[in-house]
């Protein structure tokens, strides 16, 4: 499923599981890899094989990306590898990313959404509604905080 978006050209595209999501990854690799020294062998994982992956696009370049998908409580789902390109931060995109994310899951039945933010990015993440769920812990190397928001 693809929902144009009349500023800047914007695309935004939903795939379930790997398949036309490539370019997607690409990026997250970009991001979470090279900018920012995660191990690549972490990157794609076995949870991308059944996650709906969101990728937003911008005259057909992949510029924001993220994944859902269901969580252990019942009603809950999780967003994962939230990424903006590099040059396309402070454009809003992290925010489009998470309000389409948030139809999504509403569509899918879900009741509330959980992530793991770095902790440089959880003021992002209240801004968009979510409460940080206890305290920091490392997770792959970087300090990480449990956030929810109820839908």
């Amino acid at each position: 499923m693809a929902r144009q978006l009349q500023s800047e050209a914007l695309r935004c595209e939903w795939h379930r599981g790997k398949e036309g999501a490539e370019d997607g990854f690409a990026l997250r690799m970009e991001v979470f890899t090279y900018e920012q020294d995660f191990p690549a062998e972490i990157e794609v994982d076995e949870v991308d094989d059944t996650a709906y992956h969101l990728i937003v696009r911008r005259g057909g370049e992949a510029v924001a990306v993220c994944r859902l998908f269901p969580g252990e409580e019942p009603g809950q789902y999780v967003v994962g590898r939230v990424c903006v390109k590099k040059s396309c931060r402070g454009q809003k995109l992290g925010l489009l990313l998470m309000e389409e994310t948030e139809g999504k899951a509403r569509e899918l039945g879900a009741r509330s959404l959980l992530l793991h933010a770095q902790v440089q990015a959880a003021g992002f993440y209240e801004a968009a509604g979510y409460t940080s769920q206890g305290k920091a812990f490392t997770e792959d190397g970087w300090p990480h905080v449990s956030m929810l928001k109820e839908l």
